[in-house]
């Protein structure tokens, strides 16, 4: 889900008060699917393209969200220290998202797994 920038500009501002200043990209967004959930979700044949047609379907530009806090990451990257702020936020919509998206994950599960028990079934006979 993509933000305007402006509505998020002031707070990167605020944050950005720090020794070493942050580095921003100019734009905003919520991650509804991470990339190890699309991992998963892509080795039972769910297309990006299936996941953008649930997420316009339920309107995902037009979801009502709640900025809850402000979260901070800090890791180790490739042997450098890398800090990340987030806005932390919750959201009923993109909840719905989720589950509309799991729901098809547990749809071709069952049939992959259907299918294969039908084949293995038809071997022994």
């Amino acid at each position: 889900m993509n933000f305007d920038y402006q509505y998020v500009k002031p707070i990167f501002d605020s944050v950005n008060s720090t020794e070493v200043p942050l580095l921003t990209r100019g734009e905003a967004h919520i991650t509804v699917i991470s990339p190890p959930e699309f991992a998963l979700l892509d080795t039972i044949g769910i297309s990006i393209e299936e996941i953008n047609h649930i997420a316009l379907k339920l309107n995902i530009q037009s979801s009502k969200v709640k900025l809850v806090c402000l979260g901070k990451e800090d890791v180790i990257v490739g042997g450098l220290r890398q800090v990340v702020y987030q806005l932390i936020a919750e959201s009923s919509d993109l909840v719905e998202i989720r589950r509309k998206i799991f729901q098809l994950y547990v749809t071709k599960v069952i049939l992959a797994t259907h299918h294969c028990w039908l084949y293995v079934k038809g071997r022994i006979y």
